[in-house]
């Protein structure tokens, strides 16, 4: 099982984790220097890695290898449906709605 590891702060070849995600690595992984460790910004940026500090508090990660648009679905979804007669029947598309807007969906409505 591949195990992600978030951090906002990157620099140019550096990834620096947060004391959380670096008490994770470090003391329930038990990362160590030298080990891979996968990184994403929340972005869709992916970062593959190799610790090289290992220090909870300033954690530093070299950076290997990166891809762009990670986990960018390769496809979009669009759908269309005629206004429903009562609301209750309208609610549970609303949450739908909300999934599809977010991950760039388009959504047709016919009166």
């Amino acid at each position: 099982m591949t195990q992600y590891f978030y951090s906002d702060h990157i620099f140019d070849d550096t990834i620096i984790l947060s004391e959380d995600e670096a008490h994770h690595a470090l003391n329930v992984l038990r990362k160590h220097q030298g080990d891979h460790i996968i990184t994403v910004d929340g972005k869709g940026g992916w970062y593959k890695t190799v610790l090289k500090t290992d220090n909870i508090n300033n954690c530093k990660l070299t950076i290997v290898d990166k891809k762009e648009e990670f986990g960018k679905p390769n496809h979009y979804i669009h759908i269309a449906i005629a206004p429903p007669k009562s609301h209750d029947r309208a609610e549970w598309f609303s949450c739908l709605m909300r999934f599809i807007r977010y991950q760039d969906g388009r959504i047709s409505y016919f009166a």
